[in-house]
């Protein structure tokens, strides 16, 4: 493999903005499902897997991290999607648990429109699952959540919306 840099960047526009509008949950896709174009972008997915949406209103980030260690020779990629979900109930109790003992692939829609999936290879954990009521009336109460993914890469784009690339998507109760 190659270590040397092959092109520059220009400086980008300023037309972009923070934050997620929502991520989906997948909890099967085999690596051998996934078509990508020559810079790695998904372009397909095989066998119509489905997607759970979970909508949010705001306090969401995605960051992928480069992790490098220069005594072992190593570097990888860890990427990390914090959110907060707003009210409580049995049923998202439930699911997160579920999450919890699971390694689902977690896709990211940022309020740009554009989608990562995170855990393309080893899945992702779900290392916070916090349950809040704050101590006044206007207080956050709600799910606190954090998935982590460790990979050989930064989480790959996908060219369009994931209806298109061949996903079946279950939006929220």
């Amino acid at each position: 493999m190659a270590c040397l840099a092959t092109k520059g960047r220009k400086k980008g526009c300023k037309d972009g903005v923070g934050g997620l509008l929502e991520f989906y949950v997948i909890n099967t896709l085999p690596e051998a499902d996934i078509t990508k174009d020559a810079d790695g972008v998904i372009t397909a997915v095989a066998n119509t897997p489905t997607a759970y949406k979970y909508e949010l209103r705001a306090d969401a980030e995605f960051i992928d991290s480069t992790k490098t260690d220069k005594q072992a020779g190593t570097t990888y990629y860890e990427a990390t999607m914090s959110a907060a979900l707003h009210s409580l109930d049995a049923s998202t109790h439930k699911e997160l648990k579920l999450l919890a003992y699971g390694s689902p692939k977690i896709v990211v829609k940022t309020n740009s429109g554009k989608l990562l999936l995170m855990g393309e290879t080893r899945g992702c954990d779900m290392t916070v699952g916090d349950i809040k009521v704050g101590k006044a009336m206007g207080d956050f109460q709600g799910y606190e959540i954090t998935f982590v993914s460790q990979e050989p890469s930064y989480a790959p784009f996908f060219d369009d919306d994931l209806v298109a690339v061949g996903f079946t998507v279950v939006a929220g109760l």
